[in-house]
């Protein structure tokens, strides 16, 4: 249990530093497709880094440590012991302090309280896809090159999700759902679903950290930019054609 809880702590930490560098150095940058990688590898890296065999091998070595301390305090207790007996006064009790029994029900409770976190979010991710499903099957679907356009008239505004356009055509012209169906054409073609999904994944595990929901923010602002970035770009090349 405590080797979780250490775990997710290392962890916290190096999302906590890489973020912070994201924030002060490449924040303001225009290299959007640089900034979405630096992202996505400096979550990757916060999972990876605290399961390296150095590290490992410095938990075993410091394990081995307190290992021996707790055996040569123990030998302590049985000299002081047996030299009361022989050559004192025998002592009434001998009492010794668990300290891991002591932590075990907090420990129990923190862990707990994290599990009821991902079960909580979890269910939510689930019922949210399922919500997408229900939209697929209820609502007509017109096929719109590689991808597919579900036409709805729910309150959610368009949207994409991998390869479908989720469109709300309300109060749209012809030009404008052009410009819309673009955009989230653009967002599948960059796989921006794979990122979100991800993350997702990630705040499922690191809910309790405030960082990981920063990393979110970050990826969407990130997305809109490349999207528009891929707009302008894609325009130029249609005027000189």
């Amino acid at each position: 249990m405590t080797h979780l809880f250490i775990y997710l702590i290392e962890a916290s930490i190096c999302l906590f530093l890489l973020y912070l560098c994201y924030v002060l150095l490449i924040n303001n940058d225009t290299f959007y497709r640089f900034k979405r990688f630096y992202l996505i590898f400096s979550v990757l890296i916060s999972i990876a880094i605290p399961q390296l065999p150095s590290i490992r091998e410095t938990k075993e070595f410091k394990q081995i440590i307190t290992t021996f301390s707790q055996n040569v305090n123990a030998y302590s207790n049985y000299k002081d012991a047996f030299e009361k007996v022989v050559f004192g006064k025998i002592p009434e009790k001998l009492e010794t302090v668990d300290s891991t029994s002591n932590m075990y029900p907090f420990l129990l409770i923190l862990l707990t309280v994290y599990l009821l976190g991902i079960v909580l979010l979890l269910f939510r991710l689930i019922i949210n896809i399922n919500q997408l499903s229900s939209l697929v099957r209820s609502n007509n679907i017109e096929p719109y090159g590689k991808y597919a356009i579900v036409h709805h008239n729910d309150d959610y505004p368009t949207f994409s999700f991998f390869r479908y356009i989720f469109l709300n055509s309300t109060n749209l012209d012809n030009n404008d759902m052009n410009i819309v169906l673009k955009h989230e054409e653009a967002h599948i073609r960059n796989w921006h679903s794979v990122d979100m999904m991800f993350i997702e994944l990630c705040k499922i595990v690191f809910w309790f950290n405030p960082v990981i929901w920063l990393f979110k923010r970050s990826f969407v602002k990130v997305h809109e930019c490349e999207v528009d970035d891929y707009l302008i770009e894609t325009r130029q090349e249609d005027v000189l054609n």
